[in-house]
């Protein structure tokens, strides 16, 4: 799930200033890969890895428009 937030601020006839945060990933749950499914080994029904997990990012940004 993916977040923005926006806010457009005037500054003259045809200028304007965008604030802008974006939040990925908002919560940051890991996507697990499926439990080892080979009856009689050590791995069975073991959760290894998390899988393509991307942590949290949350990048601030002004835009001037002319």
């Amino acid at each position: 799930m993916d977040v923005s937030f926006f806010k457009n601020i005037s500054l003259a006839a045809s200028r304007q200033l965008q604030l802008r945060w974006e939040i990925y990933h908002v919560t940051n749950t890991p996507n697990f890969n499926v439990p080892g499914s080979a009856l009689g080994t050590p791995t069975f029904a073991l959760i290894s890895d998390v899988g393509n997990s991307i942590a949290r990012q949350m990048p601030f940004a002004a835009r001037f428009t002319f």
